[in-house]
Formats: C-alpha cells, structure tokens, sequence
C-alpha cells in the first residue's frame, strides 16, 4: 500500500512539474513575440503545440493567420485552430467558426461556421453567443438546420 501511495504521489509531483515547465516555455515564447521575435516564439510553441497544449496551438495559428514570422497561410491557421477547437478550447472554436464564415483557408461552410460558434457559446463564451445569434438570423432555415445536425457530431467529425 505504502509503495502505491508513493509511485502516486511520485506522479503527480512528474505532472505539476511538468506543468510547471509547460508554463516556463509558452511564457518564454510569450515574451519573445511580444519582443517581435516571432521566430523564437515559434520555436518555443511549436513543441507545445505538437504535444496538444491549447493555447500554444492557438498562438501558432494565429502566427500563420496573422503572418507573424511566417507566410500567411490561413490552412493552416485553421488547422491548428481545430486541433484546439476539437479540445474544447472556446477562443479556438470562435477562430475557426471565423474562418469558416470568411472561406478562409477552408471552403465557406456557414452551417459549420454556426456550429462552431454555437459550440463556444455552449460553453458560456458570450462573444460565440453573440456571434451564433448573428449567423443564426442571417442564415436561410436550411443551412440553421445543417448546422444544428453538425452540432451534433462528434468533435472529431468537425
């Protein structure tokens, strides 16, 4: 019992730590790009965002839809945005409802685009209830239809 209790608490001391230096890299890519290094703030995300840390993924989508340090490239903006947005991560899931409204670096999807939306808006962000509310009454009754359908899929399907 004793050896179970401390191979736990062995790992979750791995975990904070973990966390911890987590933490230590994406702020040494924070200050980087606030510095306008963005390729070391590059650097410093891209393992993070590789390893599924939300905000990395999203500051490296932004970087690629902003053209920060890199050729604009929103396909690939909307593809980091999704990985985020997949996770659950609301300002991911507002990014890449934005995308999808504009056809930027994916095809023009509005039911999609309402979905996404109407997700984050789920999870209490108000900006993604605003915004749900919006594309709702500017969309034609079938395309809301679609969107609600896709809504329910599950995230991996979206």
């Amino acid at each position: 019992m004793k050896r179970t209790l401390s191979l736990a608490a062995t790992a979750c001391l791995m975990a904070l730590v973990a966390r911890s230096e987590t933490a230590a890299d994406f702020a040494i890519g924070a200050e980087a790009y606030d510095s306008g290094d963005y390729a070391a703030a590059y650097g410093e995300w891209i393992t993070l965002a590789r390893d599924g840390h939300a905000a990395a993924q999203i500051a490296i989508a932004n970087m690629y839809r902003q053209g920060e340090g890199r050729r604009p490239d929103p396909a690939e903006a909307a593809r980091w945005y999704r990985l985020a947005a997949r996770a659950g991560n609301q300002v991911a899931q507002i990014n890449l409802a934005e995308l999808y409204e504009l056809g930027a670096g994916v095809n023009r999807n509005l039911p999609l685009a309402w979905a996404w939306y109407d997700r984050a808006a789920a999870s209490g962000h108000q900006w993604g209830r605003k915004q749900a509310a919006r594309l709702a009454a500017e969309m034609p009754a079938g395309a809301l239809r679609e969107g609600r359908r896709l809504r329910r899929l599950p995230l991996a399907r979206q």
